[in-house]
């Protein structure tokens, strides 16, 4: 017989600890920490799609005499791009054997911090990665990522990258050939940083491998190797380029280089329906496929989440490919 406490425990246990797990969620992995320092994620509480507005032209300014008339004209350049909600999940179960071991109110509580620690290292694991990736994965239901924002070919929020008058929707990617180290190393990293920056719009972080930071660290003389202090004390060794932090990330691809500005990149959530908790199943769980009706001797609660990630301006973004930095 399932234990009437457990649905009360786990709620009042998941509240206590809801706000520490998405922290701890998105301060364990640098691009994670990175789209929640520089950028609050963004609440939307519904919508077909997650509409991202997009300015592709400036507007009208021109001097003018003391009695001149002045020109009024439709303002045009605004125009606004469209991404699908993505899903994520994550899952708490308990076999009936651990209900029964763990019947007092103590070890109730030590049970479900477990599964929910348990829980919070899975979304972790799996949302991070989905953000280095296209979209495509798990048959186009992973979150949007770095894979698809961060390129100058293809369609993105139903803008076409090809169309004439869309360049502002292109980053700038280069794809590298044979071994780049040292000088020539540096010299294409800060190629990049100004290419797509203006002024003081500029990139707030590049990602790497590990294996292309340690041949930039490498290169560095010993006295001129800086680290961006707020970064290194939230546990993420870094280097500073010009005043831009480099970070590895286990997660980014092989031979890849991102130069991010979060100015225009971001996270969408929505408003009920992010890293919520839902209510213990009652009794048995059923087992196998639609039909099928058998059960286990288990119940279970999920941790969802609603959201994707999102780019007004993927013209401040860059990418580099091929990268070989041994």
């Amino acid at each position: 017989m399932p234990n009437p406490n457990y649905d009360a425990m786990l709620a009042t246990t998941f509240a206590k600890h809801q706000t520490k797990l998405v922290d701890n969620i998105f301060r364990s992995t640098v691009l994670l920490w990175l789209l929640t320092t520089k950028n609050e994620v963004r609440k939307y509480s519904g919508g077909h799609k997650i509409v991202i507005p997009t300015m592709y032209a400036a507007g009208q300014s021109a001097s003018y005499g003391e009695w001149d008339a002045l020109t009024l004209t439709p303002q045009t350049g605004i125009s606004a791009a469209e991404v699908p909600w993505k899903q994520l999940y994550a899952s708490i179960v308990i076999s009936g054997l651990e209900e029964a071991k763990n019947n007092g109110e103590e070890a109730i509580i030590d049970l479900l911090q477990a599964k929910t620690m348990q829980a919070e290292k899975t979304l972790k694991k799996n949302l991070n990665l989905m953000l280095y990736g296209d979209g495509t994965g798990n048959g186009g239901k992973d979150f949007h990522g770095l894979g698809i924002w961060v390129d100058s070919l293809g369609t993105i929020g139903n803008i076409n990258r090809a169309t004439g008058g869309n360049e502002y929707w292109r980053s700038t990617e280069t794809a590298h050939a044979g071994v780049i180290t040292g000088d020539v190393l540096r010299a294409a990293f800060r190629n990049h940083v100004n290419t797509v920056s203006d002024g003081a719009d500029s990139t707030d972080a590049i990602l790497t491998t590990q294996t292309l930071w340690e041949a930039y660290e490498a290169a560095q003389v010993p006295q001129a190797r800086y680290s961006d202090v707020k970064s290194v004390d939230a546990g993420f060794n870094n280097i500073l380029m010009g005043g831009v932090p480099i970070y590895w990330d286990r997660d980014c691809p092989a031979a890849t280089v991102f130069g991010l500005n979060f100015e225009y990149l971001y996270l969408v959530g929505h408003t009920d329906r992010w890293f919520k908790q839902s209510k213990f199943s009652e009794g048995l769980s059923s087992a196998g496929g639609t039909g099928v009706g058998s059960v286990v001797d288990a119940r279970y609660a999920y941790i969802t989440s609603y959201g994707n990630m999102a780019c007004s301006a993927p013209l401040r973004q860059f990418k580099m490919t091929s990268v070989d930095g041994t």
